[in-house]
């Protein structure tokens, strides 16, 4: 599981690590097309935006827990992700939902 963007291998697992101590709600990171980069790092976190000093709180965070190409270029908040029936996250439709 590797994101290709602008040349830099990116890890879904190790960023989800780093962003683990900071995310209170379930999260995953994904790689999505992109035009300039052939994909771009996008963070999907379930439940509605925030408002907007907490989302400027949220992004100071990841900013500062994550290197350089870590950071997510976007981020979706998702009402609701799909979950198989063993509570793992379906990453492909819920994305497909955003």
């Amino acid at each position: 599981n590797v994101i290709n963007s602008g040349g830099v291998k990116l890890f879904p697992e190790e960023v989800e690590k780093k962003l683990a101590a900071i995310l209170i709600s379930p999260f995953f990171v994904a790689g999505l097309p992109d035009e300039r980069f052939g994909e771009k790092l996008c963070l999907f976190v379930e439940g509605t935006a925030a408002d907007d000093e907490s989302l400027r709180q949220m992004k100071t965070m990841i900013e500062q827990a994550l290197d350089k190409y870590e950071k997510p270029r976007d981020i979706f908040f998702i009402p609701q992700f799909i979950y198989t029936e063993s509570g793992k996250i379906r990453r492909e439709e819920t994305m497909r939902n955003r």
